[in-house]
């Protein structure tokens, strides 16, 4: 079994994650690659979707070290 929770494109990323906690460890790691590499995430073009039977459930906000 492969699980991927990384999918890159060009310059797109794609997180996956089974949770939102899941998903902040995942962004916090790609973030401290991006920093090894002087690039960033740009925030205003980022979004969260939340998908299966809880989608219209509210979660907590995913935070990332360039959110202000």
């Amino acid at each position: 079994m492969i699980c991927l929770s990384v999918i890159l494109y060009a310059d797109y990323i794609l997180l996956l994650a089974s949770s939102v906690n899941a998903l902040q460890k995942i962004l916090h790691a790609c973030e401290k690659e991006l920093d090894w590499l002087d690039l960033t995430i740009n925030v205003s073009k980022s979004s969260c979707i939340r998908m299966g039977p809880r989608f219209k459930v509210h979660c907590s906000n995913i935070v990332s070290k360039d959110t202000k």
